[in-house]
């Protein structure tokens, strides 16, 4: 049975991913990432009385689980359960599907 713990998958921000937001504004100590899945963050998301949050794009962020050795249902269950549902406060990284 799955426990519903913090997620491993979702950490601090990596080194290299705090030299692409230098100059920017944003306080990279403050937001959590993906891990394994830097080539699939678009963005920061601003909201009101929120702060700063690392975008993905969904769509990267499955086929990285693909290479990693899922198939497509495998990945979105994964997805769906340990990124998506892992709530780590109000920082917890957002995933964008384009339309």
């Amino acid at each position: 049975m799955k426990s519903r713990k913090k997620s491993k998958a979702v950490k601090k921000l990596a080194s290299n991913l705090k030299q692409r937001l230098e100059g920017t504004g944003f306080n990279p100590e403050e937001m959590l990432i993906a891990d394994g899945h830097d080539n699939a963050i678009i963005g920061v998301v601003e909201q009101f009385g929120r702060p700063p949050t690392v975008c993905y794009n969904l769509e990267q962020v499955l086929k990285n689980l693909m290479k990693m050795g899922m198939n497509a249902d495998e990945a979105r269950e994964y997805w769906e359960y340990n990124m998506i549902g892992a709530w780590v406060g109000d920082s917890t990284p957002v995933y964008m599907t384009k339309i």
